[in-house]
């Protein structure tokens, strides 16, 4: 494992930040859709 230090670390750093980033652009949206929803609830009830 650790004698695969150079190019296995360079992938798997940038697998991370693909995985980060595949994650939030799949979660921040809904969030932002539930935050438009409640707002609009909240608008509709008030």
């Amino acid at each position: 494992m650790k004698s695969q230090n150079g190019p296995a670390s360079l992938r798997s750093g940038s697998f991370s930040k693909i995985m980060f980033l595949a994650i939030a652009g799949l979660l921040i949206p809904p969030s932002l859709i539930v935050y438009g929803v409640m707002e609009l609830m909240s608008g509709t009830r008030a």
